[in-house]
C-alpha cells in the first residue's frame, strides 16, 4: 500500500511538471484605481497601462493606479469587485481582439464638482464552461 501511495505521489508530481502552471494563476490579476472625477470619464486598461478620457466635465485629478499583474493578449474576463463614489462605476467593455485587449470602465458622477472614486478591477483567464467568479 505504501509503494502505491509513493508511486501516485511521484506520478502526480511529474504530471504537474509536464502540465506546467495553471493558467489562472499565471494570468489572474488586479488593478486598484482611484481619482477625483467631475461628471463623466472612461478609464481604459490595456496590459499594464491606464488612460483616463474625460467625456464631460473637468479633467480627473489625483489619479492613483496599483497593478498586480497585467492584462494579457489571451482570452480573459474582467470584472469589478468593489467600488466607491457618489455616482456609479460600470464595466462597459471586456478586452478582446477587436479592441486590442483593452477593458473600458465608465465612471459617472451626477453631482456638481469633483468627487473621489475608487474601483478594483480583477481579471482571470476565461475557462469556457465554468462560471465566472461572483456568479
Amino acid at each position: 500500500m505504501i509503494k502505491l501511495v509513493v508511486k501516485l505521489a511521484v506520478f502526480s508530481g511529474l504530471l504537474a511538471l509536464v502540465a506546467g502552471p495553471v493558467s489562472a494563476k499565471a494570468h489572474a490579476g488586479e488593478l486598484v484605481w482611484s481619482g477625483d472625477v467631475d461628471d463623466t470619464v472612461i478609464v481604459y486598461v490595456h496590459q499594464d497601462n491606464v488612460l483616463v478620457k474625460t467625456i464631460h466635465g473637468k479633467d480627473t485629478q489625483n489619479i492613483n493606479v496599483d497593478f498586480e499583474g497585467r492584462l494579457s493578449r489571451d482570452a480573459e474576463q474582467v470584472y469589478i469587485t468593489d467600488w466607491t463614489g457618489r455616482g456609479f462605476v460600470k464595466l462597459i467593455r471586456q478586452p478582446d481582439p477587436y479592441n486590442h485587449f483593452t477593458a473600458a470602465i465608465l465612471i459617472r458622477d451626477p453631482e456638481p464638482g469633483r468627487s473621489h472614486y475608487t474601483f478594483t478591477l480583477n481579471w482571470h483567464p476565461i475557462n469556457f464552461g465554468a462560471p465566472a467568479p461572483g456568479y
